[in-house]
């Protein structure tokens, strides 16, 4: 858990030089693959599963470090936002342009791990769910009943 978090970290840190370097070159340079949303969204994958992971050794159950994950992931999200927005407020007349597009970019950031954290705490939620139901009915046709069940879900 720790190598993945680490390379999320160093996802993050690339994404933030790479925003800063973009603010200062020409407009339209070599800037045609957007390596900030890649390196936003490789270092929330990594941090959200560095976390479950992390949850899945101390509960050692799948189901419940899931859902604690996506909580705990929550919760550190709403303490960068308000971190963030304090850095906003103090520096508003001073920031610079590429300091404006780093904490966009961490925002994007922040939105994709708490984004994949609930979905896949739903999504484990679900098969559990679906599972549970298939034991406690004894379903005949399982088939049909997991395809229904999924496209409702």
């Amino acid at each position: 858990a720790a190598g993945v978090a680490g390379i999320g970290m160093s996802c993050l840190i690339a994404m933030v030089v790479i925003a800063l370097l973009k603010n200062r070159t020409k407009k339209g340079m070599f800037w045609s693959f957007n390596f900030r949303k890649a390196a936003a969204m490789s270092a929330g994958w990594c941090i959200e599963r560095a976390s479950k992971w992390v949850n899945v050794f101390y509960w050692d159950d799948s189901e419940i470090a899931q859902v604690s994950s996506a909580f705990f992931l929550s919760m550190l999200t709403v303490v960068v936002m308000l971190a963030l927005g304090k850095f906003s407020s103090f520096y508003n007349e001073n920031i610079t342009p590429g300091a404006k597009d780093v904490v966009g970019r961490l925002l994007d950031f922040c939105a994709i791990v708490v984004g994949l954290g609930w979905d896949h705490a739903f999504e484990v939620c679900q098969d559990t769910l679906i599972d549970t139901y298939d034991k406690t009915y004894k379903i005949k046709n399982l088939v049909e009943f997991h395809a229904i069940a999924k496209g409702l879900m």
